[in-house]
């Protein structure tokens, strides 16, 4: 191992917590790439501002709440939680989830875990998911990410290293809690920048490693590639399933915090689905718009293209297309919805994004391009569903106020029936909100659904999860903000569990064995392996979480 490599390794859980500022903004990562200023600022200046502002972004410490969501529609899940420091044996608690519901695991009330940041492995007797949620108390900022899928190849579309004052915290967990392994990580510019770095990292069983892109001395080298710093993706390879997870900081921004997850190759995609897109959207808290960051990772170039299908504002109901961009192999391009030429101010929109060869985006939602910010990666449209499942929704809760909007997309040409049920954080049912809860989605359109006196599937004051389902695929996105605009907003994208209508078959010996896996979850279906086999099988979830 590179001594830079050692130093790296070391530093592996202390940065997440310490440096409160690395989970902060990326779209506005986009509006510079679009739209930077017309006179790019000198990097002195630059780095003069970052300082200031990063002393502000890190007062106090993160701390981070879990929601570990049961799969299973018709059993309980008996859940087994690890958490991977940089050293010894994994602290371990155990969680009884109910069927089709999630449990809250707040990492500052767990015993014997000290502060700091771990990597994360659920394992239960039924399948799972879960997502992360880490909140600054200081700073107020806040940043989701859950699907962390695993993969021997994993991509990361988007890599900035103090771009416009932007720097990416990327954290690369080994899933093996059996074997050390090695990691190969490559790091390539676009936008016209050619810089590029690689490195080998040996990552202990269960535990991450964390690349600081301001930090890192395999990596820092990358903000001197153009007089804004750099930008990129990164491709991370490994004999072993890692999962990878990723921070922006933004130095102007103290509040805004971006939160993505790594795209494994097998979900790479010649056609992705982004259910929000917008356009100076206008609100009573300030404007809202979205970039997509698309990479080709492939050996051949392509074109991409943007479709967009209007929901609500100015362009409810109709349909634009973006002109088509050319993507080297190998590389990426930005697409900026707010200075976009095809669409109208004040727009929301669902996007679908298309080209010849697999391609993996993130696409990054700012409010007033710097002041808040959250991220979520485009979804494959073969992983639409018609149950998708939502470990974290709200109403008004906590003294941030903090209500969820989910944005339900119809991928499919024919109208979708789509329905929405409730639980509580306890994992009880709660009662239907009537009308508002089933609704007809035309085709290839979206609705948001947003907790109010109209709508009151939950309390006032109150978390849970919910489930949607529906007659036709479906993908949506759950938007968590502060109705107070005291706190950041964070996004993350729900997650498939399969179709309702085909939940469970019956094997030789006569039990009924689950079958809905989760598209974008880490179980594996068992459909006729036996009963001895399913006891034995574990479905796992992995994050890199802090406190």
């Amino acid at each position: 191992m590179k001594r830079s490599t050692l130093r790296s390794a070391r530093r592996l859980v202390a940065p997440i917590a310490r440096r409160s500022a690395v989970a902060a903004a990326l779209a506005v990562a986009l509006a510079a790439v679009a739209a930077g200023p017309a006179v790019p600022p000198a990097r002195a200046a630059r780095l003069a501002g970052r300082t200031a502002a990063h002393t502000a972004a890190i007062q106090g410490a993160g701390a981070t709440g879990i929601q570990v969501q049961n799969l299973d529609f018709t059993n309980v899940a008996t859940a087994k939680i690890q958490f991977y420091g940089r050293t010894g044996a994994p602290i371990e608690i155990t969680r009884i989830i109910q069927p089709g519901t999630a449990a809250n695991v707040y990492l500052p009330l767990v015993p014997g875990l000290a502060n700091g940041a771990y990597a994360m492995i659920v394992s239960a007797d039924r399948p799972i998911a879960a997502l992360a949620r880490t909140d600054w108390e200081t700073t107020r900022a806040a940043g989701i990410y859950s699907s962390v899928v695993p993969g021997k190849t994993v991509v990361l579309p988007l890599v900035v290293a103090d771009y416009y004052g932007q720097t990416s915290l990327v954290s690369i967990q080994n899933t093996d809690t059996g074997a050390e392994h090695s990691v190969h990580v490559e790091v390539r510019g676009m936008g016209g920048i050619a810089a590029s770095a690689t490195a080998d990292l040996h990552i202990a069983p269960g535990a991450a490693v964390t690349i600081d892109f301001e930090r890192d001395a395999d990596f820092r080298v990358l903000a001197d590639a153009s007089p804004n710093g750099f930008l990129g993706w990164m491709r991370i390879t490994s004999a072993a399933d890692v999962a990878v997870q990723s921070f922006i900081d933004v130095a102007s921004s103290e509040k805004a915090v971006y939160a993505f997850e790594g795209i494994p190759d097998t979900l790479l995609a010649t056609e992705l689905i982004a259910p929000l897109v917008r356009k100076r959207q206008a609100t009573t808290v300030g404007l809202y718009d979205t970039g997509i960051a698309v990479v080709n990772p492939g050996a051949a170039a392509t074109t991409v293209r943007v479709h967009y299908d209007g929901s609500t504002g100015a362009c409810a109901g109709q349909s634009f297309d973006e002109a088509p961009v050319a993507v080297a192999a190998g590389s990426g391009a930005t697409i900026y919805q707010g200075t976009s030429a095809v669409l109208p101010s004040d727009c929301v929109a669902s996007a679908r994004i298309s080209a010849d060869a697999p391609i993996a985006a993130v696409v990054l939602d700012a409010k007033d391009l710097t002041v808040q910010g959250a991220a979520y990666s485009a979804v494959p449209n073969r992983e639409a569903a018609r149950r998708v499942v939502l470990p974290l929704v709200r109403r008004g809760h906590t003294a941030m106020r903090l209500t969820t909007g989910i944005q339900v997309t119809n991928v499919s040409d024919e109208a979708a029936r789509v329905d929405l049920a409730f639980a509580s954080d306890a994992g009880v049912a709660l009662t239907s909100c009537g009308a508002p809860c089933s609704v007809t989605i035309p085709a290839r359109a979206s609705r948001t659904f947003y907790p109010s006196a109209a709508f009151n599937a939950m309390p006032v004051g109150t978390f849970g999860s919910a489930v949607v389902t529906s007659d036709r695929p479906v993908v949506v996105l759950v938007n968590d903000i502060s109705e107070n605009n005291t706190s950041d907003a964070a996004t993350y994208i729900g997650l498939a569990a399969g179709d309702p209508a085909a939940a469970a078959v019956v094997d030789d010996d006569g039990a009924s064995r689950w079958t809905a896996l989760a598209a974008l979850g880490f179980g594996r279906a068992c459909a006729g392996c036996g009963a001895a086999a399913e006891a034995a099988m574990s479905y796992r979830a992995f994050l890199t979480v802090g406190r």
